[in-house]
């Protein structure tokens, strides 16, 4: 189950749920896809812990091919996956037991999430919800405080943006899945940051 967000009755501060979240010992995770439609699949998935130890990091091949276009975002080709596991063979033996028993935290949960699961679709494979999933953009949200009246939510932001606000230094290359799970873990080891008494 996610972990929702209520706005109208903040209850805890983004600190403590941060806070919390963290010391429940979940897991982060980034991916990279071939693209965002219904019909695109992960081809890099990273999984570190909130310590910062990898788990897994691994290229993905695909049943479709990358497009130039995503290519040019993340960096990963055709050429680069040729020989990289397919998901069939990761999700029995890593990935579904890495993921099944532990709470999660990811930037922009609803597409990772979304992905992952139209990604098993394809060989047949189903995904049940994960017990606990913290969006840690929908957080920074909060913590930033900027509404956005036509979503009638917070702003979202994108991760690089959150990073350079919270003074987290950018990797040389963003968007691998790698750089953005470690970004991600460092923002909410940030967010969990007492507030420093005036």
């Amino acid at each position: 189950m996610q972990i929702e967000l209520d706005f109208s009755n903040p209850g805890k501060t983004v600190r403590e749920i941060a806070a919390d979240f963290i010391s429940r010992d979940p897991l982060i995770i980034d991916t990279e896809t071939t693209g965002l439609g219904p019909d695109d699949e992960i081809i890099e998935i990273t999984v570190i812990d909130h310590s910062g130890d990898i788990k897994l990091d691994t290229l993905i091949k695909p049943i479709k091919k990358i497009p130039a276009d995503s290519s040019r975002i993340h960096g990963i080709t055709n050429d680069m996956v040729v020989n990289a596991p397919a998901l069939d063979s990761l999700w029995p033996e890593q990935l579904s037991l890495l993921l099944g028993c532990r709470a999660l935290c990811i930037y922009n949960a609803d597409f990772d999430l979304r992905m992952i699961k139209q990604s098993l679709k394809k060989y047949g494979l189903k995904w049940s919800n994960p017990e606990e999933v913290l969006c840690l953009m929908k957080l920074y949200g909060r913590h930033r405080q900027v509404w956005d009246e036509y979503y009638n939510h917070y702003k979202w932001f994108k991760l690089t943006t959150a990073a350079r606000e919270c003074s987290i230094q950018l990797p040389e290359r963003v968007h691998r899945s790698l750089a953005d799970a470690e970004l991600t873990r460092k923002l909410l080891l940030f967010l969990a940051e007492p507030v420093p008494e005036k």
